[in-house]
């Protein structure tokens, strides 16, 4: 029991040393500056087939602990503008019940 539990920690650490880059899919890759500061592609999402998420940081900051977020929605799809901000808007207010953040 104890050997496997070695193992599976000698598991984890090799593999969150690896730095995995995150997939550009929507043709902004950057890096890029914006109010002086330069931001990085650190996250995406395609959550569904016509729907993207990228997030940048600074280069100094990780998903784990920032301070500053630029995020790109991409919604490749005809909708109204209406819809999705209507759509945006009640996710946030379902994220500020549940954090207090946000």
């Amino acid at each position: 029991m104890l050997s496997r539990l070695f193992c599976l920690a000698f598991i984890v650490l090799v593999f969150s040393s690896f730095s995995i880059d995150p997939i550009e899919r929507i043709g902004i890759k950057g890096p890029f500056t914006f109010n002086q500061t330069q931001f990085k592609l650190a996250w995406t999402a395609k959550p569904n087939d016509f729907y993207y998420i990228q997030e940048y940081l600074p280069a100094s900051e990780t998903p784990e602990k920032f301070n500053q977020m630029i995020t790109f929605y991409l919604l490749d799809k005809n909708v109204e503008v209406k819809a999705a901000v209507s759509q945006k808007v009640k996710e946030l207010e379902n994220r500020k019940k549940n954090r207090s953040y946000v």
